[in-house]
C-alpha cells in the first residue's frame, strides 16, 4: 500500500478518571405535647473527589492503520499526567423549641472537617444558638387593637471557612530547568511556600438582635436588627515583620482580624381609600468594618498612617493645604521636591520640614458607603397602577478624575478652574500630570436618586375574556430620572459610575466567567480594583501592599477563576529592568480581600511596552488547579498547585524575549477540548514580536507546541479569544502599543481548516488607521465580537 510522504500520522492516548463519594444522612424528631413544640435533626454529610489523568503521544507512524502507541517513533514522544483529590466531611444539627407560640429558642452546631488543613486541625466547631419572644402573644397585649405583632429575637453562631489553598501545611517543592551539570541539562528541585503545619479555619461570628414590630392590623409595620460579625483567624502572610533577606516564600498563618458592626432597619405602611391602595416603604443600613489586626510591622512609620482601626480599603492621602501662588512661597513652604507655582501645597504633617511619604493620612472612609437608603412608593386604582424607587448613599469616598469622554462638562469645568498666572484665584492646580493620591481628588460620592418609576394600566378582565387573553398591562418607565449630589457642579462624573483613578492607564479590564457583574481592572501602577455591584464603584483590593513592595503595584494580568467567584489571581510586577524586584503572584479565596503571595523568580512588565495587551495568566478552565503565566521576559510557565509553586514550561519554543518588549501577550484556552477534571489540551499562546512566528498552539495539555501555520509575522497578537466551536479570533498590532501603533487587523482562524480570514471594521479614507489593541466575544450571543482600537 503506497503511503503519501506528506502525512505524518500521530496518535494520542489519553485517559481520565474521576471518582466521587457522597454520604448524606439525617434523623429527624419532632413532638408537641400540650403547648410544647421540640423539633431536632442530627445529621452527617460525607464528600470525597478525586481526579487522575494522563496521556502519551508519539508521532511519526509509518501508517495510519496501526492505532496503537507501539507503532510509533520514540522520537519526541510525550507522557503527562496529574492528579488532584478532596475531602469534606460535616455533622451538624439542631434543637428547637417553642412554647404557646411565643417563646422561642433553637441551639445549633457543626462539626466541620476539611482535607485543606492538617492532621489535628482539620476540624473545627461551629455553634450557634437563637432566642425569640413575641410579646404580642401575652395577655397584656394580645388582641391589642394598636400592637398587631411585636417579637424581639436574638442569634449568636459561628461560621467556618475553608476555601483557601490546598497543601499549605506541606513543604512544597517545584521542579526547575535551565541547570547543566557535565553538559546535560538536568532538572532541579526548587523551594516553595514555607510550610506551616499550624494552618486552620478561618472564622466569623455573628451576632444579630433585631426586633419585628406590627401596628394597627399589620398596616404598619417596622423591622430592624442590629449586627456585629467578627472575622478572626484570617489567613495572611507575615510578609512585613519577617523580613525579606530570610529568603523564604513566607506561608499564609491565621492572624489577621476584621469587624463588622451596624444595623439595618425598614418601616412600611399600607392603607387603601375609596377603592385606592397605597403602599410606603423605606429602609436603611448602616455598617462599617474595621481592621483590628494586619501584619503591617513597621511599614509605615507613622501611627496615623496605619491601616488598623481604619476600614479595609481606606486610602492613604496627601492632606492638600492650597496651590503655590509665588516663587517664594516654594522657598519658604516645605513641598515636594521639583514642585512649580501652580502645583499644589502639602501639608507637612508631621512638622520634619520635608513633605514625602510619611505626611500622608490615612482616610477613615471607603468606596462601600456606610449608609445606604431607599424609598419605594406605590399606589393601585382601578387598573392603573404607579410605583417609585428613590435610593441613596452617604460616607463613602472614593479618588475619582475628571469625565473627559464626549458630551461631559469635564474639559471645560477642569480648563476653566485650573490655576493659570493669570487665574490665581483657581481651585485647581495647573494643568500637568501628576499621580499623587491626595484628598483634593479623594470625593463624598453621597447622593440621592430617583432610580426608578413605573406606570401602568392594565385593561379589565371582563373585556379580555371575550378575546381569550388572561391579562394586558401596558406601562412606561423611567430609570435615573433625577439625582441629587456634589459632584456635576465640579465637572466630575456621575456617582454611581465614578471614574477609578488607575495611575497612567486602566491597562484591562476582566470578567468573571462564574458571577454575574463581577468585574476586575488592572492598572499599569496603581494596583487592581473590583466592581461593587451593589455600589456601583470601583473597589481598591491591591491598597494593602505596602511601599517596600511598591513593585506589586503594577498589574500585568488578572486571571479570575472560571468556576470559583471568590478566587483571583493577579500577575504583579512593573519593571523587567535590572534596578526592578521580581514579580509575584498575588491569589485571593475572597475576591481581594486578602491575598497569599507566590514569590517568583522573574519580573514582570505591568508599566512597560504592550502592558494593554491580552492576559498571559489564566486559569484552566477545566482543571483549576493549573494555571499559566506568559512572562515578560522568560518564557512561559505552569503551576499545578492554585499558584503555591511554579515552573518553566521547556517545550515552549520561545525560552526568552528581550527586555522591555512585554514577552508573551497571552494565554487563551479552548474549554471545548477537553472535560472538566482534566487539563485543557488546546492552548494558545500569543508573543509580543514581530519577523518570527509569534502565535504557538499545544493540543496536548502544554506538553508539545507548534507555531500556527499561516499566523502573521509582521504584526504582533495582542488579544485573542476562543468561540464555543473553537475559531480562534485575534487583534493584531504592529507594535506592543500603547504609543505608536499605525497598523493592525482583526482575523478569524479556523482551526479544522486552517484558514485565515480577515474581519477588521472597514474604514474610511478619511477615519484614522491604527491597530486593535482589544478583543471580546459575546457568550449569550455566538458569532458577536467586540474589538477596540489603539493609539488611534
Amino acid at each position: 500500500m503506497p503511503i503519501r510522504a506528506s502525512i505524518t500520522p500521530s496518535l494520542q492516548q489519553t485517559f481520565i478518571r474521576t471518582q466521587s463519594l457522597t454520604l448524606n444522612s439525617k434523623i429527624n424528631y419532632e413532638r408537641t405535647f400540650g403547648q410544647h413544640n421540640l423539633s431536632a435533626f442530627v445529621a452527617y454529610e460525607q464528600n470525597q473527589t478525586r481526579a487522575d489523568n494522563f496521556l502519551a503521544r508519539r508521532n511519526g507512524f509509518e501508517s495510519p492503520q496501526i492505532d496503537q502507541l507501539f507503532a510509533g517513533s520514540q522520537t519526541n514522544q510525550v507522557t503527562n499526567g496529574s492528579a488532584s483529590q478532596g475531602a469534606r466531611q460535616n455533622y451538624f444539627g439542631r434543637v428547637s423549641y417553642g412554647y404557646q407560640d411565643k417563646y422561642l429558642a433553637q441551639v445549633y452546631f457543626r462539626y466541620d472537617g476539611s482535607q485543606i488543613f492538617p492532621e489535628g486541625r482539620r476540624f473545627g466547631f461551629f455553634p450557634g444558638a437563637s432566642l425569640g419572644w413575641r410579646i404580642s402573644e401575652e395577655s397584656f397585649l394580645k388582641n391589642n387593637p394598636v400592637v398587631s405583632n411585636l417579637k424581639l429575637r436574638a442569634s449568636l453562631g459561628q461560621l467556618g471557612n475553608d476555601r483557601v489553598a490546598q497543601y499549605q501545611f506541606l513543604n512544597i517543592f517545584t521542579f526547575g530547568n535551565g541547570y547543566v551539570i557535565n553538559g546535560q541539562d538536568v532538572l532541579a528541585l526548587n523551594p516553595g511556600v514555607a510550610a506551616n503545619p499550624n494552618i486552620t479555619w478561618e472564622k466569623q461570628t455573628n451576632l444579630d438582635i433585631g426586633i419585628e414590630a406590627g401596628f394597627f392590623k399589620n398596616r404598619l409595620t417596622f423591622e430592624g436588627d442590629f449586627f456585629y460579625n467578627k472575622r478572626t483567624d484570617i489567613l495572611a502572610a507575615r510578609n512585613v515583620t519577617v523580613p525579606q533577606y530570610t529568603g523564604l516564600t513566607l506561608p499564609s498563618e491565621n492572624i489577621g482580624r476584621v469587624d463588622n458592626r451596624g444595623f439595618d432597619a425598614q418601616l412600611t405602611y399600607r392603607t387603601s381609600w375609596h377603592g385606592a391602595r397605597f403602599n410606603i416603604s423605606g429602609n436603611v443600613t448602616y455598617a462599617r468594618n474595621k481592621v483590628v489586626f494586619i501584619d503591617e510591622g513597621n511599614v509605615f512609620r507613622e501611627s496615623y498612617q496605619k491601616l488598623e482601626g481604619q476600614p479595609l480599603g481606606s486610602l492613604l492621602v496627601y492632606d492638600v493645604t492650597g496651590i503655590y501662588q509665588t516663587s517664594d512661597q516654594l522657598t519658604t513652604i516645605p513641598g515636594l521636591a521639583g514642585s512649580r507655582v501652580g502645583d499644589l501645597i502639602y501639608r507637612d504633617v508631621n512638622g520634619d520640614g520635608v513633605v514625602n511619604s510619611d505626611d500622608r493620612i490615612r482616610l477613615d472612609r471607603n468606596a462601600t458607603p456606610q449608609l445606604q437608603y431607599g424609598l419605594n412608593l406605590g399606589a393601585e386604582f382601578k387598573g392603573f397602577d404607579l410605583t417609585a424607587l428613590f435610593q441613596g448613599q452617604a460616607q463613602a469616598v472614593q479618588e475619582i478624575t475628571y469625565n473627559f469622554s464626549l458630551g461631559s462638562n469635564g474639559p471645560d469645568y477642569f480648563l476653566a478652574n485650573a490655576w493659570t498666572p493669570t487665574n490665581t484665584g483657581a481651585s485647581l492646580p495647573r494643568i500637568g500630570r501628576s499621580k499623587l493620591t491626595n484628598n483634593l481628588w479623594v470625593r463624598d460620592v453621597s447622593f440621592v436618586r430617583l432610580k426608578n418609576v413605573e406606570l401602568g394600566y392594565t385593561l379589565p378582565r371582563t373585556l379580555l375574556s371575550k378575546v381569550g387573553v388572561q391579562t394586558l398591562r401596558f406601562y412606561v418607565n423611567g430609570y435615573n430620572l433625577l439625582t441629587f449630589d456634589s459632584l456635576k457642579k465640579d465637572g466630575l462624573p456621575d456617582p454611581e459610575n465614578v471614574n477609578i483613578q488607575g495611575g497612567g492607564f486602566v491597562s484591562g479590564i476582566s470578567y468573571s466567567p462564574a458571577q454575574q457583574d463581577l468585574v476586575y481592572a488592572r492598572t499599569d501602577v496603581g494596583g487592581a480594583y473590583r466592581w461593587q455591584a451593589s455600589t456601583r464603584s470601583w473597589v481598591p483590593i491591591t491598597d494593602n501592599i505596602s511601599r517596600d513592595d511598591s513593585n506589586y503595584q503594577g498589574i500585568r494580568s488578572i486571571a479570575p477563576d472560571p468556576s470559583d467567584p471568590n478566587r483571583v489571581y493577579l500577575a504583579a510586577g512593573t519593571y523587567t529592568q535590572s534596578w526592578a524586584g521580581t514579580a509575584a503572584i498575588l491569589a485571593s479565596n475572597d475576591q481581594g480581600a486578602t491575598w497569599t503571595r507566590s514569590l517568583l523568580a522573574i519580573k514582570l512588565g505591568g508599566n512597560e511596552n504592550g502592558r494593554g495587551s491580552g492576559e498571559p495568566l489564566q486559569v484552566d478552565p477545566n482543571l483549576g488547579t493549573t494555571l499559566y503565566l506568559g512572562s515578560s521576559t522568560d518564557g512561559l510557565w505552569r503551576s499545578t498547585d492554585r499558584s503555591a509553586t511554579w515552573s518553566k514550561v521547556a517545550s515552549f519554543p520561545v525560552a526568552s524575549t528581550a527586555v522591555g518588549s512585554n514577552g508573551i501577550s497571552f494565554v487563551v484556552f479552548d474549554k471545548s477540548s477537553s472535560a472538566t477534571g482534566a487539563a485543557t489540551k488546546t492552548i494558545y499562546v500569543g508573543v509580543l514580536r514581530t519577523g518570527a512566528d509569534n502565535l504557538y498552539k499545544s493540543t496536548d495539555g502544554g506538553a508539545t507546541w507548534a507555531a500556527v501555520a499561516g499566523a502573521p509575522t509582521t504584526l504582533m497578537a495582542h488579544h485573542a479569544a476562543v468561540a464555543a466551536d473553537g475559531t480562534l479570533y485575534l487583534a493584531y498590532c504592529n507594535g506592543p502599543g500603547p504609543n505608536d501603533v499605525t497598523a493592525g487587523d482583526v482575523l478569524k482562524y479556523v482551526p479544522g481548516t486552517g484558514t485565515w480570514t480577515s474581519i477588521k471594521p472597514t474604514l474610511t479614507a478619511a477615519q484614522t488607521q491604527g491597530g486593535y489593541g482589544g478583543l471580546s466575544l459575546d457568550p449569550q450571543k455566538p458569532g458577536t465580537i467586540l474589538v477596540s482600537t489603539i493609539d488611534r
